[in-house]
């Protein structure tokens, strides 16, 4: 899946739309309704039916393939395996999907929590900002 999908007017996207009252994402497509070329798009949304769970997961695959290739680049770059690991804290609205869940679960067993998943990166980023920390957005290669 594409991080930074093509948003032109007429165009289709899925997406995965997940909340605190679901384990697992519900699947939608998403298509660009007008575009003002200022404030950004609106897009139109069409929920999916539960039997497109298959869908969902190969969507969802490429993202779990990147979040396991960090791990394991994080892991070689500190020269640590997930044994050295004391604690492993989930955080952000992703961190709640089942799939990401037990993706963190399989390599580091009982040492995986939560902590305040919905506002702690946004704290943590007015944080940085604070002490004067820049972040640059990169929207990925064409």
């Amino acid at each position: 899946m594409d991080p930074m999908p093509d948003l032109t007017l007429g165009r289709s996207i899925d997406l995965a739309v997940y909340g605190p009252a679901h384990d697992d994402p519900v699947l939608a497509q998403a298509t660009v309704a007008a575009d003002d070329g200022r404030q950004g798009v609106v897009l139109r949304f069409q929920m999916l039916a539960p039997r497109e769970r298959e869908r969902l997961e190969e969507i969802m695959q490429a993202m779990l393939q990147r979040i396991e290739d960090v791990i394991n680049e994080v892991l070689k770059q500190a020269r640590v395996s997930p044994a050295d690991i004391d604690i492993v804290i989930r955080t952000g609205g992703s961190s709640q999907i089942a799939a990401v869940k037990r993706l963190l679960e399989r390599h580091f067993p009982g040492k995986v929590t939560e902590h305040d998943p919905f506002t702690s990166v946004a704290a943590g980023l007015a944080i940085a900002s604070y002490h004067g920390y820049k972040f640059e957005v990169s929207r990925g290669e064409k």
